[in-house]
């Protein structure tokens, strides 16, 4: 198996273990007990450094400050919609 298909064996396994947390994220914020557990915190740390350059644009455009969290539902969409074309990117490089 050449490396360039590990790496993008890799990044789809990190996009999908990324979105079940961000999933996982999502339902436990439903759930006002569960903010406060040690599960919540280590899942608010994982997901959001990707979510949180998304919320900062929409802070400064018209759509931000609302009651939903958009940037929370692009963050998703994002790594649904980017990961196959990155990685098929990556399989295609010569190494």
């Amino acid at each position: 198996m050449p490396i360039s298909n590990a790496i993008a064996t890799a990044i789809i396994w990190f996009s999908m273990i990324l979105r079940i947390c961000m999933f996982a994220r999502a339902m436990m914020s439903w759930f006002p007990g569960t903010r406060d557990g040690m599960l919540f915190n280590f899942l608010s740390a994982i997901t959001e450094p990707f979510i949180s350059p998304i919320r900062r644009l929409f802070a400064k455009s018209p759509l931000g400050g609302g009651m939903i969290d958009l940037s929370f539902i692009v963050a998703l969409l994002l790594l649904t919609f980017l990961t196959p074309p990155l990685a098929n990117w990556v399989r295609s490089l010569p190494f």
